[in-house]
Protein backbone atom coordinates (compact mmCIF):
# COMPACT_ATOMS: atom_id res chain seq x y z
CA UNK A 1 0.00 0.00 0.00
CA UNK A 2 1.23 3.49 -0.44
CA UNK A 3 1.66 6.38 1.68
CA UNK A 4 -1.12 7.99 0.05
CA UNK A 5 -3.72 5.43 1.13
CA UNK A 6 -2.20 4.67 4.09
CA UNK A 7 -1.88 8.14 5.19
CA UNK A 8 -3.58 10.85 3.39
CA UNK A 9 -2.60 13.82 5.37
CA UNK A 10 0.75 13.57 4.19
CA UNK A 11 0.48 12.59 0.99
CA UNK A 12 1.43 15.62 -1.81
CA UNK A 13 -1.78 14.73 -3.97
CA UNK A 14 -4.36 15.10 -1.07
CA UNK A 15 -2.48 18.00 -0.32
CA UNK A 16 -2.70 19.58 -3.99
CA UNK A 17 -6.16 18.65 -4.32
CA UNK A 18 -7.15 20.52 -1.14
CA UNK A 19 -5.64 23.44 -1.77
CA UNK A 20 -7.08 23.88 -5.17
CA UNK A 21 -10.75 22.96 -3.73
CA UNK A 22 -10.33 24.95 -0.32
CA UNK A 23 -9.51 27.98 -1.80
CA UNK A 24 -12.72 30.28 -1.42
CA UNK A 25 -15.24 29.93 -3.99
CA UNK A 26 -13.73 26.90 -6.27
CA UNK A 27 -16.19 24.53 -5.02
CA UNK A 28 -19.15 26.68 -5.65
CA UNK A 29 -17.54 27.05 -9.29
CA UNK A 30 -17.31 23.36 -9.27
CA UNK A 31 -20.61 22.63 -8.03
CA UNK A 32 -22.83 24.50 -10.75
CA UNK A 33 -20.30 23.90 -13.65
CA UNK A 34 -21.53 19.76 -12.57
CA UNK A 35 -24.67 20.57 -12.38
CA UNK A 36 -25.14 23.35 -15.48
CA UNK A 37 -21.80 21.38 -17.41
CA UNK A 38 -21.42 24.80 -19.95
CA UNK A 39 -21.66 28.06 -18.46
CA UNK A 40 -20.56 31.95 -19.54
CA UNK A 41 -18.14 33.73 -17.17
CA UNK A 42 -21.09 36.15 -16.06
CA UNK A 43 -23.38 33.31 -15.73
CA UNK A 44 -20.29 31.94 -13.02
CA UNK A 45 -20.09 35.23 -11.44
CA UNK A 46 -24.10 36.07 -10.84
CA UNK A 47 -24.59 32.25 -9.41
CA UNK A 48 -21.76 33.13 -6.98
CA UNK A 49 -22.61 35.75 -4.59
CA UNK A 50 -19.86 37.84 -3.37
CA UNK A 51 -17.18 36.59 -5.49
CA UNK A 52 -15.38 39.45 -7.88
CA UNK A 53 -14.43 38.83 -11.35
CA UNK A 54 -11.15 38.56 -10.25
CA UNK A 55 -10.77 35.96 -8.04
CA UNK A 56 -13.57 33.92 -10.84
CA UNK A 57 -10.85 34.30 -13.35
CA UNK A 58 -8.04 33.09 -11.33
CA UNK A 59 -10.09 30.10 -10.04
CA UNK A 60 -11.31 29.42 -13.39
CA UNK A 61 -7.51 29.35 -14.46
CA UNK A 62 -6.13 27.26 -11.61
CA UNK A 63 -9.01 24.77 -12.56
CA UNK A 64 -8.19 24.83 -16.42
CA UNK A 65 -4.43 24.52 -15.56
CA UNK A 66 -5.59 21.21 -13.66
CA UNK A 67 -7.86 19.77 -15.75
CA UNK A 68 -11.50 20.09 -14.16
CA UNK A 69 -12.56 22.62 -16.19
CA UNK A 70 -11.89 23.26 -20.25
CA UNK A 71 -12.47 26.94 -21.91
CA UNK A 72 -13.87 27.05 -24.68
CA UNK A 73 -14.49 30.31 -27.38
CA UNK A 74 -17.69 30.56 -29.13
CA UNK A 75 -17.00 32.61 -33.06
CA UNK A 76 -19.54 34.79 -32.89
CA UNK A 77 -20.14 38.52 -32.13
CA UNK A 78 -19.56 39.55 -29.52
CA UNK A 79 -17.22 36.73 -29.04
CA UNK A 80 -18.53 34.54 -25.86
CA UNK A 81 -16.70 32.75 -23.45
CA UNK A 82 -17.91 28.85 -22.12
CA UNK A 83 -16.55 27.33 -19.47
CA UNK A 84 -16.93 23.11 -19.47
CA UNK A 85 -16.87 20.88 -17.05
CA UNK A 86 -14.46 17.75 -17.89
CA UNK A 87 -14.70 14.18 -16.95
CA UNK A 88 -12.03 15.24 -14.44
CA UNK A 89 -13.80 17.82 -12.96
CA UNK A 90 -17.53 16.07 -13.40
CA UNK A 91 -16.37 13.19 -10.77
CA UNK A 92 -16.17 15.61 -7.99
CA UNK A 93 -20.36 15.03 -7.86
CA UNK A 94 -19.86 12.96 -5.11
CA UNK A 95 -17.80 15.38 -3.38
CA UNK A 96 -19.52 18.16 -3.70
CA UNK A 97 -22.95 16.50 -2.73
CA UNK A 98 -21.50 14.92 0.50
CA UNK A 99 -20.21 18.32 1.01
CA UNK A 100 -24.02 19.87 0.48
CA UNK A 101 -25.29 17.41 3.03
CA UNK A 102 -23.17 17.97 5.63
CA UNK A 103 -23.86 21.68 5.29
CA UNK A 104 -27.58 20.57 4.97
CA UNK A 105 -27.25 18.73 8.37
CA UNK A 106 -24.70 21.01 10.71
CA UNK A 107 -25.17 24.50 9.25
Amino acid sequence: MDECHRYPQVCGRYHAAADLLGKRWSVSVVAILVEHRTVRFNQLRDAVPGITPRVLSERLREMESTGLVERHVVASMPVLIEYRITDKGAALIDVVAALQRWANTYY
